[in-house]
């Protein structure tokens, strides 16, 4: 069940790769954000259900950085689209 979430980003991730569309690769970007905050957000909730050991850590440490990663190049795109639509014209 917790595969769902791996499978999701790389095949969105893939599709990302081959968008053209600068609104689409932003689409991509939020979503995948939204879903690894709220990843996140459910496994703090119950962390309870959580063992202490490397696959806690591994857990975490994933979507958290995933969060990071899509946060930045949310930020990196947004920078880069006035050029990007100044440069068209």
């Amino acid at each position: 069940m917790y595969g769902c979430f791996f499978l999701t980003f790389c095949i969105g991730a893939f599709f990302a790769a081959r968008e053209n569309s600068a609104a689409a690769v932003r689409n991509f970007l939020i979503s995948s954000l939204g879903l690894a905050l709220l990843v996140l957000l459910a496994s703090v909730l119950h962390f309870d259900r959580f063992k202490p050991g490397p696959v806690t850590w591994v857990w975490f440490g994933f979507f958290g950085l995933a969060a990071l990663v899509f946060a930045l190049a949310l930020l990196r795109q947004r920078q880069a689209a006035p050029m990007l639509s100044t440069s068209a014209a």
